[in-house]
């Protein structure tokens, strides 16, 4: 499983051609289905945004529609995004007359979307070709499911900015972009019967989850936010009384680069302000609830040297026979993530004896980016 992001991200650059709207399934061609909207936010990232379309067209199960949303793209950037939309006729461009942010554009997404099911994949992500099959395969299962949550990994890309990973031109793009770890696995059982908490414990990604429209109902993206935004949007579901249930398979791909929005300068800041507006929504209903928000604040203020910290720690004290149990899933979920990396970096290392310091200095990048969630 450890190169299977890479060659997906090889594959899809190389499938240009044959993306008509029928897809062969179970010997069959089927038109495409009216069942489910893709929505995609973008912003000066063309190349990144083709791959993300490409990996959409190349579903098993075809979406309806494929609705990007240019969020204010400055001009030397159009002609590339509007090549995008000639990848396949479902293909939809709605552009933004100015940068607004993801929360923005998702929300415009949204309200176009003409699909009973809904996904939102960022530019810079990819899916796997069996996800949006297998998903609607669980919503099949039980018909009273609101929202499916698949597993994730994050895949690194050459772009860091040490440049620690650069294609090597004897190389398949898949030789360099294998090295994958698991993004904040979520315990399925949580997360079904803890819907809430185990969101808040394990910040699902934005594009594991596939949602049936109207149960978003009134629902958006909090646009005030630029971190945080998407967990917020599933709480607010999940607050609301919505089914979530677990699909086991990793189908959802995060791009680790250097234009990550948590690798960016103020990230930090940006979490604070999504932590305090949880910790007034009047969501929080269980001590529980209010020990993990305490608990993640005092971790994003401390490093930061901020006497808030102090307040926050003092906080999760309130609640002394709850954080055995808390720092124990805490951890029991970094050492889970960090033994998937070390495997993944050291049977590269081993097919690759050579490039051994080149899938090392990866490890270290992947384990600041690690921190900085």
């Amino acid at each position: 499983m450890s190169d299977k992001s890479g060659k997906i991200a090889a594959e899809y650059r190389e499938r240009k051609q044959d993306h008509k709207c029928l897809h062969r399934r179970g010997g069959r061609f089927l038109t495409a289905s009216p069942e489910v909207s893709v929505i995609i936010p973008t912003f000066n990232r063309p190349a990144f945004l083709e791959e993300a379309v490409l990996s959409v067209l190349a579903q098993s199960y075809p979406a309806r529609e494929i609705i990007i949303i240019d969020d204010g793209s400055d001009a030397r950037f159009r002609d590339r995004i509007n090549d995008v939309t000639r990848l396949g006729a479902r293909v939809f461009l709605h552009r933004l007359p100015s940068h607004r942010g993801a929360s923005a554009a998702r929300n415009v997404g949204l309200e176009k979307a003409q699909g009973e099911y809904v996904l939102f994949l960022d530019d810079d992500d990819l899916i796997h070709p069996n996800m949006l099959e297998s998903n609607l395969a669980v919503f099949k299962q039980d018909p009273g499911t609101d929202v499916v949550v698949c597993l994730s990994e994050i895949f690194l890309d050459h772009s860091l900015p040490n440049r620690s990973l650069q294609p090597d031109s004897r190389k398949s793009a898949g030789d360099f972009l294998r090295v994958t770890y698991p993004s904040n696995p979520p315990d399925y059982l949580r997360l079904e019967e803890i819907t809430f908490s185990a969101i808040m414990l394990f910040a699902i990604t934005v594009h594991s989850c596939l949602v049936r429209k109207r149960a978003t109902g009134d629902v958006r993206f909090p646009e005030d936010l630029t971190a945080g935004e998407d967990t917020y949007f599933w709480l607010s579901l999940a607050f609301l009384g919505c089914t979530f249930r677990m699909n086991k398979k990793s189908y959802s791909y995060v791009r680790l680069h250097g234009r990550n929005s948590r690798l960016r300068e103020g990230h930090d800041h940006s979490v604070i302000k999504y932590l305090y507006k949880l910790l007034s929504s009047g969501m929080l209903q269980s001590r529980y609830d209010f020990l993990i928000v305490n608990a993640k604040i005092f971790r994003t203020l401390f490093p930061l040297r901020r006497l808030r910290a102090l307040r926050h720690f003092l906080s999760t004290l309130r609640f002394p026979d709850m954080i055995p149990g808390y720092l124990c899933l805490y951890f029991k979920k970094e050492s889970r993530r960090i033994r998937a990396l070390h495997k993944s970096i050291e049977s590269l290392a081993v097919r690759f004896p050579s490039q051994r310091h080149v899938y090392e200095q990866a490890q270290s990048d992947l384990y600041l980016a690690r921190r900085s969630q």
